[in-house]
């Protein structure tokens, strides 16, 4: 297993940032319990918070399963948030480890993890379930991966399991997954707490002071929190950036000096979402109608060539080294060569060394039009689904506890290891991050790439093309074929 977590530090000031950020990630849902959770900065614990804790507990009481096993198969590059084998002194990887303990213990079961690679895993399952030899209770699903069995009659419907039915308001559920990927109220996907890859997998840019300073640029920080931070004013800043460094004549991103660059499909796929673009919107019986041509769109798109296409902003394939340690545009970036980088937050992990401070801010609004920032959580998030042949019940329960105790211990240790050891350089990376985290959200169209589509903003920046007009035309029957698809499956399932 991949370790890459470090000493605590501060804890009451992250457990305060988490516990406001899920109430704010669940703030238009009724939460059973935790509205009322607060901390303080004393060493003294709070007595408000001890008693709804306890409250948040006695919902949920202890049952003895008999020495019950759960089959758990995981994808094997994201274990981390599920399986720890032991305790070894780093606190994420040993909060995991005593989640599962502690679970165990209090529902006398033992945990037994399956390890799969992320494309194999979807078809293990379904393997498994079309045999009936029930070998899995429960599968964590790379969620790209996961959608494309949708139709193949491996994923039950969590609304059907009342535990987890009940609890999908509670602040470590998160309310995106059920909101935009259920399809007809049939929700086969959960996510939240118990799965902390889904906070680490939202995008940001990250910024470096050292360029800022030099080139005596403002740090955008009050521009994000006055809810003016717009593609507008990101484009204006990053315009005249690139310089040719070595006087060659040409510009490369090994030798040179660039405004922003990302691997794709990365920023180039995340702009589209984060903007407000849609390749589906739901209709009044939650199924997904095709909405992908409208103007918006097409204004998105072009605004997305402009920036790649028109400021010259680099591009970078996948390099296939999952620490990203020699990914071009991280080591760009370390070399500060790079004003803005764009990335997610698990990678920033590679960057924990640099000597120049840096910065985190979410994506811009596309335009002051926008109520809110987006923060589309990209497809290697996992997700939660239940085989047809599992005991619904029975799996339900520990999926609920193993969230519940997530959200206490994991999540609390995952901010503490990575936010305050490893990413925040200042204060308002912590702003920055709560910022990314409360808007995280999860496109129908990107998560279940319906019709090819996916990734469309991508595709036409790599053919250097803003016309989505021609894109749609060519394309429209495989996406609504595709959409069709979805909805008699899910019109039929059970």
């Amino acid at each position: 297993m991949k370790k890459i977590f470090t000493l605590l530090t501060a804890f009451v000031l992250i457990l305060s940032l988490l516990l406001n950020s899920c109430s704010a990630n669940n703030a238009d849902i009724n939460v059973n319990s935790g509205e009322n959770i607060q901390n303080t900065s004393s060493d003294e614990p709070d007595p408000d918070t001890q008693t709804v804790t306890e409250n948040i507990y006695a919902q949920f009481p202890k049952t003895d399963f008999g020495a019950k096993d759960l089959n758990f198969l995981i994808t094997d590059y994201l274990a981390e948030e599920h399986y720890a084998e032991s305790e070894i002194g780093e606190i994420f990887n040993d909060a995991v480890y005593r989640r599962n303990k502690k679970i165990e213990e209090d529902h006398n079961i033992t945990i037994k993890f399956y390890p799969f690679q992320y494309a194999d895993a979807p078809e293990q399952l379904r393997k498994s379930v079309m045999a009936a030899d029930a070998a899995y209770d429960l599968a964590s699903l790379h969620a790209v991966a996961a959608s494309g069995k949708m139709t193949a009659g491996i994923y039950s419907n969590w609304r059907d399991v009342s535990v987890i039915n009940d609890n999908l308001g509670n602040p470590w559920w998160n309310k995106s997954v059920v909101k935009d990927l259920s399809i007809g109220n049939k929700c086969f996907f959960i996510a939240g707490d118990i799965s902390y890859l889904y906070i680490s997998q939202n995008h940001g840019f990250i910024f470096n002071k050292k360029l800022f300073r030099d080139a005596g640029m403002d740090i955008p920080y009050k521009t994000v929190k006055d809810g003016t931070w717009t593609f507008k004013v990101f484009s204006d800043m990053i315009k005249g950036l690139n310089a040719d460094l070595n006087g060659d004549g040409k510009l490369t991103l090994k030798d040179d000096l660039f405004a922003f660059a990302t691997m794709s499909p990365f920023a180039d796929t995340m702009y589209f979402y984060n903007f407000g673009g849609k390749i589906v919107e739901k209709d009044e019986n939650d199924y997904p109608t095709i909405v992908l041509g409208n103007e918006r769109n097409a204004a998105i798109i072009e605004a997305g060539y402009d920036w790649f296409i028109g400021n010259e902003c680099p591009l970078t394939g996948y390099t296939g080294n999952d620490d990203y340690s020699q990914e071009p545009t991280h080591i760009a970036f370390m070399e500060n060569r790079l004003y803005f980088l764009g990335t997610n937050l698990k990678n920033l992990r590679v960057l924990r060394n640099m000597e120049s401070e840096y910065g985190i801010v979410p994506y811009p609004k596309f335009n002051e039009t926008q109520e809110n920032y987006i923060s589309n959580v990209e497809g290697a998030a996992t997700m939660l689904v239940l085989p047809p042949t599992a005991d619904g019940d029975y799996v339900g329960t520990i999926v609920e506890a193993l969230a519940r105790e997530s959200s206490l211990s994991v999540i609390p240790a995952y901010y503490e290891t990575t936010l305050q050891q490893k990413f925040a350089r200042d204060e308002e990376t912590i702003d920055m991050v709560k910022i990314i985290r409360d808007t995280a959200s999860f496109d129908m169209g990107y998560i279940y790439n319906i019709g090819g589509a996916g990734f469309l903003s991508a595709t036409l920046i790599s053919q250097k093309s803003k016309n989505l007009a021609s894109y749609f035309e060519k394309n429209e029957k495989v996406i609504q074929k595709a959409i069709d698809k979805l909805i008699e499956y899910c019109e039929k399932a059970e």
